[in-house]
């Protein structure tokens, strides 16, 4: 009987051990409207694969915008638009949600949430997708939708996005079995696109939003930004305007209070990441990164770095942490007038971050050639198979491999004396 449960805790072990070894540190960046997937293990960018939304249902300048990973089902949805830089082509429009999938190490287009054109005015009412082609004046374009950051509620039964052409907040409901997205109501009036969702307010910068009971109601109008993120205390840690990093109390969630405010100056802080503790940020500029730290009562500015101005354009910033190391994955793009789109840099740099000290040292770059690479996005809950991977372990991982192996060997030994005499 021991000798059995000894067999059993043996295989247990190696199973997990060997899960262990085979997880990755993957991560979805965009190009124009591609999703790939990455893999950013050992500190390196290298693509393991990509998906794209259809050529043939989208103008040439489309682009995603923004990718959020579905709390229960592990879908990633992408919000995209058309890009309005000198409108030759299209402005705005065309805003759609996608729904892509990732398992083990491909990830595939699994097909439109939701279309934002003129049948889904006529049907449900959501105005900023008002018009046909020959209403917006651009051949294939149909309304001036943009939607930019999404939201979801905990359980993923509703969807939240802020427009940049509507400058509000639309709401979804979620289908349980198809993912598929409804539209259920519009309002507010937003500024920049930071969303976070919590107990029925949505708060963009340190601005407040009810929608409770599926409707948009504002509660408190004040700074916006483009990054919001919930700390682990309860407190919310935020990018406001462009230019500064600041931290909230939410003991009264209808008025957030400032802890501190760190301004960093014009197109500094574009977008904001932490690590999971929360103890140290990275803020994504027009063409700097910055690296700031909080210990729960102040920000601190560590270490800013300038990047060519052929990258100066940085989106969405990403923490990764593997094994005692922090990495900052940043989406670039160099704007560009609608004839030149998608000829210029673009695509995604991995740095990494001193934890003492905040300083960034570029590690990996990984150049994407479909238009403007805007979003970045770890991906959680995926294991690769182990065919699909060679698996590898630290030093301090083989010592306690072994010890593991010791122990187990010595509760088999004592098993089969116990047994035999």
């Amino acid at each position: 009987m021991r000798v059995s449960r000894f067999k059993a805790a043996l295989a247990v072990t190696l199973l997990a051990l060997a899960g262990l070894a085979n997880a990755q540190q993957l991560a979805v960046v965009n190009s124009g409207p591609a999703l790939y997937l990455v893999d950013t293990s050992g500190g390196s960018l290298s693509i393991l694969d990509s998906a794209t939304i259809p050529p043939a249902e989208v103008l040439q300048i489309h682009q995603i915008f923004h990718v959020v990973q579905h709390p229960t089902n592990g879908m990633i949805y992408a919000s995209s638009n058309n890009p309005c830089f000198d409108g030759t082509i299209g402005c705005w429009g065309n805003g759609r949600v996608d729904k892509f999938q990732v398992s083990g190490s491909t990830i595939s287009y699994v097909g439109p949430a939701y279309i934002m054109n003129n049948d889904a005015f006529l049907n449900d009412g959501i105005s900023c997708a008002q018009g046909t082609e020959m209403d917006t004046g651009y051949p294939g374009q149909e309304g001036f939708c943009a939607p930019t950051r999404m939201a979801f509620s905990p359980d993923g039964s509703r969807l939240y996005i802020d427009d940049d052409e509507l400058d509000g907040i639309e709401i979804f409901s979620v289908d349980p079995g198809t993912g598929d997205l409804s539209f259920l109501a519009e309002g507010g009036s937003t500024s920049y696109h930071g969303l976070l969702f919590q107990n029925d307010r949505l708060y963009l910068g340190n601005s407040v939003f009810s929608v409770a009971g599926d409707a948009v109601t504002g509660v408190l109008d004040d700074e916006y930004g483009n990054g919001n993120v919930l700390l682990p205390s309860g407190a919310m840690m935020t990018a406001l305007n462009n230019n500064a990093i600041a931290a909230y109390s939410l003991a009264n969630p209808d008025a957030p209070a400032e802890i501190d405010l760190l301004n960093i100056g014009g197109g500094t802080a574009v977008d904001i990441a932490g690590t999971a503790d929360g103890s140290l940020w990275v803020l994504g500029g027009r063409d700097v990164l910055t690296t700031v730290s909080w210990d729960g009562a102040t920000l601190t500015q560590l270490d800013q770095v300038t990047t060519p101005t052929t990258q100066r354009a940085h989106r969405d910033v990403a923490i990764i942490e593997a094994g005692g190391a922090i990495y900052a994955l940043v989406a670039h793009f160099t704007p560009e007038v609608d004839a030149d789109y998608g000829t210029n840099a673009t695509g995604a740099q991995l740095w990494s971050i001193d934890p003492g000290t905040g300083a960034l040292t570029q590690v990996s770059d990984l150049p994407l050639a479909d238009g403007w690479s805007r979003a970045a996005l770890p991906v959680s809950g995926v294991v690769l198979p182990a065919a699909e991977t060679v698996p590898t372990l630290s030093v301090a991982g083989i010592a306690v491999l072994a010890l593991i192996l010791a122990a187990l060997a010595v509760f088999a030994g004592r098993a089969r004396f116990g047994r035999n005499g």
